[in-house]
């Protein structure tokens, strides 16, 4: 019967059955299981305006990391199940969230690997996962960046092709780096899926002087990091002011986006980015009177001047708090003295 329907309308109806399904289709022919676990086929799947966002946590008991799967509807936080590990996130020692996009979870962090000597040797590893198909695949760094703590990391999906993508930034401290060196090339690389090679992308030439912290966020066709300029001062090298960078999933090109006064000049440690629906937002973290923590949510408008708009102000008196995330209607997901709240 299959074999009287043409191939592309299979594949629509494919693309509108729920994920449980799918999984179970995969057995039945080579082509449905090629398809089904190809990065095109996940990509227009997860797009489908139907599908519930889900909200993954990772906690740790003891050593070992664990994750929790919300579904983002008005039921939250009920809705909540562990999702199935495949053994290549299972074994991920001290595993960071680079990034979400398009169903595809990517994660840092290191393999043991016991050598002829008995003693350990960690091997810097990112994994990307597809908790929808129960699939992963292990992709190691290149040795050169395997020093801890001293490199960074973003992961996207073309919008045109399709193709994953991750980019990895070696991050030296300023009292590591040379004054001498500020103006050399940073040697950033990129991961396609679809080539399985590392690459330095040639369009391009990221200088020393540009500095990026934490991981990249995702937005449309763009990553974004957050970031700072450094300058030559005397016989170091200083911070100057706050910054965004972008890099585009569809052409490799990295741009330098500059930001309101009053955020360039706020402490770089206080600054971070997240996003609200389909929209770049930085976060602002201040104290007042050693009271109260304000944290500013100012949004990223569209167009050319890349100006930034202030949202709210979520303030707290007397405890700690700092945002891990933004649900699907934008209200803020809160961390409170190592506790979650609304």
């Amino acid at each position: 019967m299959s074999s009287q329907i043409p191939f592309h309308v299979q594949e629509e109806i494919l693309k509108m059955l729920p994920v449980k399904s799918l999984i179970q289709f995969r057995s039945v022919c080579k082509a449905w299981r090629c398809l089904i676990e190809s990065a095109y086929f996940i990509a227009a799947h997860t797009v489908r305006k139907d599908q519930c966002q889900q909200l993954l946590i990772k906690y740790v008991v003891g050593e070992e990391a664990r994750y929790v799967s919300i579904v983002d509807d008005d039921t939250f936080p009920q809705q909540r199940f562990g999702p199935t590990l495949p053994l290549s996130v299972k074994l991920l020692k001290r595993p960071c969230l680079v990034g979400s996009c398009n169903g595809l979870l990517c994660l840092d962090g290191y393999y043991y690997a016991p050598e002829r000597s008995h003693s350990n040797f960690e091997k810097r590893m990112v994994v990307l996962w597809n908790p929808s198909i129960r699939k992963s695949i292990a992709i190691a760094v290149p040795v050169t960046y395997h020093v801890h703590d001293q490199t960074t990391f973003g992961f996207g999906v073309c919008p045109v092709t399709n193709d994953p993508k991750i980019v990895m930034i070696p991050l030296l401290g300023p009292m590591d780096e040379k004054k001498s060196e500020i103006s050399n090339p940073r040697g950033v690389m990129v991961y396609t899926l679809s080539s399985g090679e590392w690459r330095s992308p040639s369009s391009y030439v990221w200088r020393k002087s540009v500095r990026v912290r934490w991981y990249g966020v995702v937005v449309d066709r763009f990553m974004y990091w957050c970031g700072s300029h450094q300058m030559e001062r005397d016989s170091w090298i200083q911070w100057r002011s706050n910054l965004i960078m972008s890099f585009d999933l569809t052409n490799d090109i990295f741009e330098v986006i500059d930001l309101p006064d009053s955020l360039a000049r706020h402490p770089p440690v206080k600054l971070s980015i997240s996003k609200i629906r389909d929209s770049l937002v930085v976060l602002e973290d201040s104290f007042f009177n050693n009271e109260k923590q304000h944290c500013g949510v100012w949004m990223m408008e569209n167009g050319a001047q890349k100006s930034f708009t202030k949202l709210f102000t979520v303030i707290a008196r007397h405890t700690l708090i700092w945002p891990l995330g933004f649900r699907k209607n934008g209200t803020p997901i809160m961390e409170m003295d190592k506790y979650v709240w609304l």
